[in-house]
């Protein structure tokens, strides 16, 4: 039993193939149909249909075809405007590196001359600096000669006692 068993569930079934039904009779046939055997049919197709199906079918195809057309035209265009921005950014690229080599030229000079631009900037100073000593010290001296003319102007408005008061002035001083 058990052997049978076996056999009977390894096999497989096959599929059932269902008879195809039969053909509509023809128009031309001198039998009469009955109702209970008529299986309805599918009125043949057109002409004109067929003819309207072929031409969407090809008005879509011309479509898609000028789509395509339409796409690489774009795309041959787009690309030569590409083509021109690349080349003038590779000139610029090429220009820009020229320009970066010759400015880190002029950076190492910088660099090289900082302690005499250094020096240059305190000689700047220093030369100011002593302008300045310059324009104090005749400020003094201008200041210092207003005062010896007020005091000579003086001395002749009050005679000659203003010279002995100058010169008891002298005398202390030297003491």
């Amino acid at each position: 039993m058990s052997t049978t068993a076996s056999t009977t569930t390894n096999k497989k079934k096959k599929p059932s193939i269902k008879p195809l039904p039969p053909s509509p009779p023809s128009p031309s046939s001198s039998r009469p149909s009955s109702p209970t055997t008529a299986i309805p049919h599918r009125p043949t197709t057109s002409a004109t249909e067929n003819l309207l199906t072929s031409n969407r079918r090809t008005a879509s195809a011309n479509y898609i075809a000028a789509q395509r057309a339409e796409q690489a035209y774009k795309a041959k265009k787009r690309s030569a405007g590409a083509q021109v921005q690349r080349v003038e950014a590779k000139e610029h690229f090429r220009r820009a590196g020229w320009h970066l080599r010759e400015g880190g030229r002029c950076l190492w000079g910088c660099v090289r001359a900082g302690p005499w631009v250094v020096r240059g900037w305190i000689g700047g100073w220093r030369e100011r600096g002593e302008r300045r000593r310059v324009e104090r010290d005749l400020e003094r001296k201008r200041r210092l000669e207003e005062r010896l003319r007020g005091r000579e102007k003086k001395v002749e408005e009050d005679g000659e006692g203003g010279d002995e008061e100058e010169k008891k002035e002298g005398e202390e001083k030297k003491e």
